[in-house]
């Protein structure tokens, strides 16, 4: 359990009081790992590096990631957003391998909009994985190659540096947990797009119960 660091990373556009019940639910489940917290205001989590306000997309993003594993020591990294719940077995989970980057299949998607009333699954995600170190930084060297230092373009249009990063090739182990991580769509992340089925709509998952409670929760505190 030692030998995994968890890299907290968020451009702090969330509303705070969101993101305040996210943190804390990770705090209480992270399962005594050791944190580093890649923000872009000062926030008091774990080890705490500060970029400033370099604004939204997937090479920020990377890079602020990036920037945490650099100061990890630990074999592995276990990556946490700032709009995604995770249970206890997420950050429990221990990997076998050593470079292998080990990718959570079971998680559910959760709207801010009222209109989509349910958990929808997804299959796959960056923001639930625990991976090598060594290998993550290797990926992020190929990724970084020819980029700005940060990049705040439109949102529709920083796909490409995502799709360059993102691998599914002989390191990737998929991995379902016995709890499903959630993953909110509030329309402040760093992208619109969601790949879940809509048509699977479930009105309560194991851990989290139902979604009315779950929305009331996180979405709608006061």
């Amino acid at each position: 359990m030692l030998n995994k660091t968890i890299i907290y990373y968020s451009s702090n556009r969330e509303n705070p009081r969101f993101e305040r019940q996210v943190v804390e639910t990770m705090l209480h489940n992270r399962c005594g790992l050791p944190m580093i917290s890649v923000t872009q205001k000062p926030m008091d989590i774990g080890h705490n590096i500060c970029v400033g306000d370099v604004g939204q997309s997937y090479l920020n993003e990377f890079r602020q990631i990036y920037l945490g594993a650099l100061e990890a020591t630990s074999q592995y990294l276990v990556f946490a957003e700032s709009d995604y719940l995770y249970p206890p077995d997420y950050f429990a989970f221990e990997p076998s391998e050593p470079g292998k980057a080990y990718r959570m299949k079971n998680i559910q998607v959760v709207f801010d909009a009222k209109e989509y009333p349910y958990y929808y699954p997804k299959s796959d995600s960056d923001g639930a994985q625990i991976i090598d170190r060594e290998l993550f930084i290797k990926q992020c060297e190929i990724f970084f190659e020819g980029m700005p230092q940060w990049f705040a373009g439109d949102k529709n249009h920083n796909m490409p540096f995502r799709r360059r990063f993102t691998t599914h090739d002989k390191n990737t182990v998929r991995v379902s947990l016995e709890n499903p991580c959630i993953t909110f769509k509030t329309g402040k992340g760093v992208s619109w797009s969601v790949r879940a089925d809509m048509k699977s709509q479930l009105t309560d998952v194991p851990y989290w119960g139902e979604i009315t409670n779950l929305k009331k929760n996180y979405l709608y505190v006061s």
